[in-house]
């Protein structure tokens, strides 16, 4: 009986390595297709959630041109700095984040979708006064953390000149 056992449990340990350690799907078997609540109504996938990411990405645009749209002298101040560097923060996480997860969960129909979810008007603006309160010099770009959002952020305003600190003087 014990030896059935061991021989038993000896088939299943190599069946685990084998499949985790050698097997590899052949390059002709596609990966199982989504099925949720989205697609059984026929939309895409990314659908099933999109009303609650589409609101991140709203909140996300509303606080950071609250802040942008407050006149420059309040950002000299310590409270409307932080406000400004907080929410340039908080977008850019929300914007480069999804980008990511959209274009690795859902390929490139998820990556053209949320190129596009992030394209409008309100994107164009926040864009623009991003790079005039950079230029004005009302942040640096090391005040922007993480690090990651710190790059997209570098990349947005590439080929602006950091102004001199619009609040020294």
């Amino acid at each position: 009986m014990r030896a059935i056992l061991f021989l038993i449990g000896g088939v299943i340990v190599a069946n685990i390595a084998w499949a985790t350690f050698v097997w590899r799907p052949s390059a002709e078997e596609k990966p199982a297709s989504v099925v949720n609540t989205a697609t059984r109504r026929g939309q895409e996938p990314w659908m099933t959630n999109e009303k609650h990411i589409d609101a991140a990405r709203n909140s996300a645009r509303r606080s950071l041109l609250a802040a942008l749209d407050k006149p420059w002298s309040t950002l000299c101040s310590d409270t409307g700095h932080q406000q400004l560097v907080k929410a340039i923060g908080y977008y850019y996480w929300q914007r480069g984040s999804q980008t990511r997860s959209y274009a690795r969960n859902w390929g490139e129909p998820g990556r053209q979708h949320i190129r596009r979810a992030w394209a409008t008007s309100d994107d164009n603006r926040v864009e623009r006064r991003v790079r005039e309160s950079f230029a004005r010099g009302h942040f640096v770009l090391e005040e922007v953390h993480p690090e990651s959002v710190r790059a997209y952020v570098a990349e947005q305003v590439r080929g602006e000149r950091a102004g001199a600190n619009a609040c020294a003087g």
